[in-house]
């Protein structure tokens, strides 16, 4: 539908942020590591100097009451740098154990969002007579994307036995039409009717047990077919 441009550039303006966030990122990267393989070279130096002037000066090792001796210096020397290295070594576990922490912020606080759509039980239950279908003034932005208006004052009727197609680019709002009318959302102003009584006065689930949908893309559950059918109506008989 020609719309290769808008989405180009809609890439290419995403990459522009990550590049901008790489470089930053690397710089201090870059930094940390000189600074650690500095931090190595002049132990190093420091170690072999300083041991080098206790040897030479005859220090005394309290803790064996003689001189100190080459044995001394390496003893210290690699004592030192063993527990450098493996305090190093803390650095990549730790980096997974911080992920994982983000992980589960991010899995619990979804699991706390309240559902703006919940099924009231005292609504009237679904009995649809003529299934005709009207969106009323519908304005309707996703919550992940809440400054994107996907649907903009649409005035719409479906009459009962008509077929209606929706054609239009990626982003278009053909998809979100379809999700209203199943009420996996609700506008966020103006109203979607069934048979002149808006969708959200129906009981939630005769409303889809009214509404039949054959996704381009279905979701399958590693499950049989038959068990796939039933999530969508448990109490269906063989036949149905």
């Amino acid at each position: 539908m020609n719309g290769e441009g808008h989405e180009s550039n809609n890439y290419n303006s995403a990459i522009e942020e990550s590049s901008k966030a790489s470089k930053k990122f690397g710089c201090i990267e870059g930094a940390a590591f000189g600074l650690m393989n500095g931090s190595l070279t002049m132990m190093y130096g420091i170690a072999f100097w300083i041991g080098a002037i206790f040897i030479d000066n005859k220090v005394t090792n309290e803790w064996k009451d003689r001189y100190y001796n080459l044995e001394d210096v390496m003893t210290a020397f690699w004592g030192v740098m063993t527990g450098f290295f493996m305090i190093s070594a803390l650095g990549p576990p730790m980096n997974l154990v911080e992920k994982g922490r983000i992980s589960c912020k991010d899995i619990y606080d979804i699991l706390d969002i309240e559902p703006k759509v919940n099924q009231n039980e005292e609504n009237k239950h679904a009995v649809l007579k003529d299934g005709e279908i009207t969106f009323e003034d519908v304005n309707f932005s996703y919550p992940s994307r809440s400054n994107v208006k996907i649907l903009n004052g649409l005035n719409l009727t479906i009459p009962q036995g008509k077929k209606v197609a929706f054609v239009g680019e990626t982003g278009s709002g053909k998809s979100t039409v379809m999700q209203l009318i199943e009420r996996f959302y609700d506008p966020d102003e103006g109203c979607v009717k069934f048979d002149n009584t808006d969708i959200k006065n129906y009981n939630l689930t005769d409303l889809r047990k009214s509404i039949g949908y054959v996704g381009q893309e279905p979701v399958l559950f590693a499950m049989s077919i038959k068990e796939n059918l039933l999530l969508g109506k448990p109490d269906a008989t063989e036949e149905e």
